[in-house]
């Protein structure tokens, strides 16, 4: 069957067809609505990757701009940069076999040949998938370089039996009552947060456990009440997707998870808790309650912890796969650049890691930050 493929701005794509290869590619990601598209401040940069067979929409991929920095702020001297676009939600609607994934990176490459974009990054990529194959299979092609900016890493998925609530089941009798037991020692209110109304007092709380969180300590505050994240989570909310969560403790945020639920998945996007009530467990009873709600109410076939090995995704988790970033670039000089300085950093972090272990710290800084999540296990 013949193909048409195209590349143009998101308007231009049917909304009927886009909405309907939405609606029929199972675990799509909510990242991918057209209204969620459209509400990106980049939104008249982006690209959309859309494919015809006989006039039906049958693949579509979203692309936003994105610079990659190999070293530090090496940008800002114009040095180790690579600007190009990433994919979005890291899906290619529709992209169920290994010809669709080739033929969309056949498009975005011929478009870079011509266009001289530096790259096209993919950030969490199952290497099981069609996509994660045709990725690989380009790097054999003269005039094209393929670097996964680091090694792959577990990527765990709680998928739920056909009778929800028959997943507790599958955890031992301790690991259920030591559950229960910390939600109940743990003095705390649970608040879903759905509707666009919502969005400001869950960033404002958010920010406010992840303020003390070690993520936020450490990398810096992300979720947070911009005017970008108030477009989005509202998008969101508007297509029926946002479903996020503030466990409070004393009237107070203790911890939180921000997600969303689209096409039978619910991805558990970002998380934190107060560091000063790790010893009470507040992400594990956080993630209890979170499970007790999903079987509770319009439970999804799974939920999707992301890329990143954890003990509370493994113990809440029955279902691994392996994922990892992906970098397709030109294979020329400036990315050639970019590629030396990239490895060079990472195999300075590869051996500070490797002293840290040698020391006995890696792992105990590893275990002193999961504390809070670990409550549920297997």
């Amino acid at each position: 069957m013949k193909h048409v493929s195209l590349i143009t701005a998101p308007h231009q794509v049917p909304r009927t067809a886009w909405l309907e290869l939405l609606a029929r590619t199972p675990g799509s990601s909510a990242e991918l609505h057209p209204d969620v598209v459209a509400a990106n401040p980049q939104v008249e940069d982006a690209l959309v990757y859309h494919c015809y067979a006989s006039e039906t929409l049958v693949q579509l991929a979203v692309l936003l701009p994105k610079s990659l920095s190999a070293v530090g702020r090496s940008q800002a001297l114009g040095v180790g940069r690579l600007d190009g676009f990433r994919l979005v939600g890291d899906q290619l609607l529709g992209g169920r076999d290994g010809e669709a994934a080739a033929r969309f990176l056949t498009k975005m490459s011929l478009r870079f040949a011509r266009s001289g974009g530096d790259c096209l990054y993919f950030e969490d990529i199952d290497d099981s998938t069609p996509l994660w194959r045709a990725i690989a299979e380009i790097a054999g092609r003269r005039g094209w370089y393929v670097q996964y900016p680091r090694p792959r890493q577990a990527h765990w998925h709680l998928r739920f039996p056909e009778q929800p609530s028959d997943y507790w089941q599958s955890k031992s009798r301790k690991s259920r009552y030591n559950a229960r037991r910390a939600a109940r020692l743990f003095t705390h209110d649970l608040r879903r947060f759905t509707a666009a109304s919502e969005v400001e007092r869950f960033l404002r709380d958010a920010a406010y456990v992840s303020e003390r969180s070690w993520q936020g300590q450490r990398l810096g505050l992300r979720l947070h009440p911009s005017e970008g994240w108030r477009a989005h989570l509202g998008a969101l909310a508007r297509v029926g997707a946002l479903r996020s969560y503030i466990l409070y403790h004393n009237a107070q945020p203790a911890a939180f998870v921000y997600g969303w639920q689209h096409g039978g998945r619910y991805a558990y996007e970002e998380v934190g808790f107060d560091r000063a009530l790790a010893a009470q467990g507040p992400g594990g009873v956080l993630l209890y309650r979170l499970i007790e709600d999903l079987i509770a109410d319009d439970c999804p076939s799974e939920i999707d912890f992301g890329c990143g090995d954890a003990e509370y995704k493994r113990s809440a988790g029955n279902h691994q796969s392996f994922s990892g970033p992906a970098v397709v670039a030109p294979n020329n000089l400036k990315t050639q650049i970019w590629s030396g300085l990239h490895q060079t950093r990472f195999g300075v972090d590869r051996g500070m890691r490797e002293v840290l272990r040698r020391t006995g710290l890696y792992e105990r800084a590893r275990r002193a930050y999961r504390r809070g999540f670990d409550t549920v296990s297997s």
